[in-house]
């Protein structure tokens, strides 16, 4: 945008003759020749000087608007409001005419925005604008801004291209269209919003913000290919400028451009990003939490460790740090069946942020494991209080069977039907308590309406096994076995769906009571690439495995870790 320097001698010489009688007068408007003198040279100060003697001379709007000037060149954004706002009470005293009102309103309104005061900035954005400010284009462009500050984003926009019709300067006009482009991503207009930033482009191809933008919403919808050529070639516009000046934006372009190399599992390529990254910024706290990531994915796990301890350290805020911690809990230690260090990292980043439920949440899951049910129950109770007016089906569902496996029946069933409350469509808790019926309370009957239920809502989604578990707790085994391997059969070409179905294989003849075909298909499923083995370790349903030497000579085939408490 345009710079804020205006040049005051050429625009506020005094519009009325004085007469050389006049000593006092003369004297106050040549301090302010002088102070105009100084503002073009920089030399803000010594402006200040000026037109504060001026003032004391005689009180006059020009000299706080001087004044006005210099603060803000001087970011001193407060003093400058006050001073713009008193030569605005005072206009009529020394102008003759309304001319340089609208320049008034419009740095007032500068001001105000430089202090998030978006509203009172409009305000004074419109009234610049009705006395015909004379830079209209910037005024539409500073009223965009604030009202996409203020999350209006069609007021934002249609000011954007009031001020695309009054400017005609093309860097210019690169970054309104790149601020258009915006304002249609933020009502999820994507298609238009990438029209925007290619036209942004087409104006200043060195923008690489409208290439960051536009391969960043690309990625929401879905073009990753086409997002990660956009990265790249915004990364090689920083990068050709030979400067530092952009470099943190540098590093979150690669960030970015890693993690999508990361999600499609392009280890090699996203650990060649997120290098780039921290070439730019050896500081740069989320890219060392991206490498973990990537790092865990190749299944790195010092290397993932080292990392997190890496951003942990250069964290400057507490609740960052919480985070961390919270992310190496479940991301790392959990993955790799370490819940000792899980355990302390909950600990950890709940004492530096006791206010987010999921931090409880996930520390009642590692207390579940541990079969620490009372602390679980504690942990579980808390979270709910947090989530307070947002409540979530799986909090009550977990809270369920550790009510359940610490034989509070009644309670159990009181927190599924409440998990059902939140989520009535989740076939997976009409399951849980037709098996809680089934299997504890010995009533045939309620379990056949929640069993019955469940593979009814199971079969419309079509995607999981929960009608195989529901028929064989209910008894129907041949039924169940043909579900699962009809599963495992339809998902062959999936290998994420594929291990999985196995591993439900598994489940199914265990429960059944066919430990050969249990221990059969749990082989397949780890040589499959199953490797979620937090869910493995403590899985229900393959309890009557787990003390069969069978069972340990598979988990140390595929080099399962052992659990560390």
């Amino acid at each position: 945008m345009k710079s804020a320097k205006i040049i005051w001698i050429a625009c506020f010489t005094t519009l009325y003759i004085l007469s050389p009688f006049h000593s006092l007068a003369q004297d106050f408007d040549e301090l302010n020749v002088q102070a105009d003198k100084e503002y073009a040279a920089n030399n803000y100060q010594k402006a200040i000087d000026l037109v504060t003697q001026a003032i004391n001379l005689k009180m006059n709007p020009r000299s706080y608007f001087i004044r006005a000037d210099c603060r803000f060149s001087m970011k001193d954004y407060e003093a400058a409001e006050d001073d713009y706002s008193t030569a605005i009470s005072n206009y009529s005293s020394y102008y003759s005419t309304d001319k340089f009102k609208g320049r008034l309103y419009y740095w007032r309104g500068r001001c105000k925005q430089k202090l998030a005061k978006y509203t009172d900035a409009i305000d004074d954005f419109n009234t610049c604008l009705t006395n015909n400010y004379e830079e209209a284009g910037y005024a539409y462009w500073n009223r965009a801004n604030c009202y996409y500050e203020l999350a209006k984003y069609l007021d934002s926009d249609a000011d954007y291209a009031k001020a695309i019709d009054k400017l005609s300067d093309p860097k210019d006009l690169a970054k309104l269209y790149k601020y258009r482009g915006d304002c249609a991503a933020k009502l999820y207009k994507y298609s238009d919003a990438d029209k925007m930033y290619s036209r942004s482009i087409s104006y200043d191809a060195d923008n690489y913000n409208a290439y960051w933008s536009r391969a960043y919403y690309r990625s929401l919808d879905e073009k990753a290919e086409d997002a990660i050529a956009d990265y790249i070639k915004a990364a090689s516009i920083i990068e050709a400028s030979g400067t530092n000046a952009n470099s943190s934006d540098l590093a979150s372009i690669y960030n970015n451009l890693s993690l999508l190399y990361f999600n499609k599992k392009n280890s090699e390529e996203a650990l060649a990003a997120i290098n780039k990254a921290l070439l730019a910024d050896p500081n740069y706290v989320n890219g060392f939490q991206t490498r973990a990531d990537i790092y865990q994915q190749m299944k790195n796990y010092e290397k993932a460790k080292s990392d997190y301890g890496n951003a942990i350290t250069l964290a400057a805020d507490d609740k960052t740090i919480a985070d961390l911690y919270f992310a190496r809990s479940w991301k790392l230690d959990w993955v790799i069946l370490d819940y000792k260090n899980a355990m302390d990292d909950l600990n950890k980043s709940i004492a530096l942020d006791t206010k987010d439920g999921m931090k409880f949440w996930h520390r009642a899951i590692t207390y579940d494991h541990k079969k620490d049910y009372p602390r679980a129950l504690v942990d579980c109770a808390k979270a709910i209080e947090l989530y307070g007016d947002a409540p979530s089906s799986g909090l009550y569902t977990l809270r369920a069977s550790l009510k359940e496996k610490s034989s509070d029946i009644k309670g159990a069933i009181n927190d599924y039907q409440e998990a059902l409350k939140l989520d009535k469509n989740s076939a997976s808790i009409y399951y849980n308590l037709g098996r809680l019926f089934k299997t504890k309370l010995k009533n045939n009957d309620l379990a056949q309406i929640d069993l019955a239920k469940a593979i009814e809502l199971d079969q419309k989604s079509g995607t999981t096994a929960t009608s195989a578990y529901a028929k064989v707790v209910n008894g129907d085994i041949k039924d169940a076995i043909a579900m699962v391997l009809a599963k495992v059969e339809e998902y062959k070409d999936d290998s994420y769906q594929h291990k999985w179905q196995l591993h439900n294989a598994a489940c199914i003849y265990a429960l059944s009571g066919n430990t050969a075909k249990s221990l059969e298909y749990l082989d397949k499923s780890l040589a499959a690439g199953f490797d979620d083995y937090d869910h493995l370790v403590n899985d229900r349903d393959l309890v009557s495995l787990t003390l069969l030497p069978q069972y340990k000579v598979i988990l140390a085939k595929y080099k399962v870790p052992q659990p560390k408490w």
